[in-house]
């Protein structure tokens, strides 16, 4: 099972909270938090994605990148809500998931042992 990151930012988007898995996850410290910034973390507009997600309520999620560190690049599922000002949410590593699920769409139209086109990836082409 994949730890859920669960944080709470102010309205400049600054880090209050975050439990140990977001820590761990975005090598985030807690002396950092009143200097760090979700954009510190994430792809240029991530910021203004995660208010406009916020404001939905409940019912919004995304999908995100991370800003690449020593691992590369970290994929996310986030969901968030305004509360008391502030915006409260949580964080799932989904990299494991995106890249398996790529590389059997890569698999489903290319030769395994090749990577050329394989019948239905020419036919996909050609229908194209």
């Amino acid at each position: 099972m994949t730890p859920i990151g669960l944080f709470t930012l102010d309205a400049d988007g600054h880090f209050v909270r975050a439990n140990p898995s977001l820590r761990t996850m975005l090598e985030l410290q807690k002396t950092d938090y009143k200097l760090r910034h979700w954009n510190d973390y994430f792809e240029p507009g991530a910021w203004g994605a995660l208010q406009a997600l916020a404001s939905k309520g409940s019912d919004g999620e995304a999908r995100g990148s991370s800003v690449e560190r020593g691992t590369g690049e970290r994929r996310y599922l986030l969901k968030a809500i305004r509360s008391n000002g502030w915006i409260e949410g949580s964080l799932q590593d989904t990299t494991e998931r995106s890249k398996a699920v790529e590389r059997l769409h890569f698999l489903s139209e290319h030769d395994p042992l090749t990577g050329s086109l394989n019948r239905r990836g020419i036919e996909k082409a050609i229908s194209r």
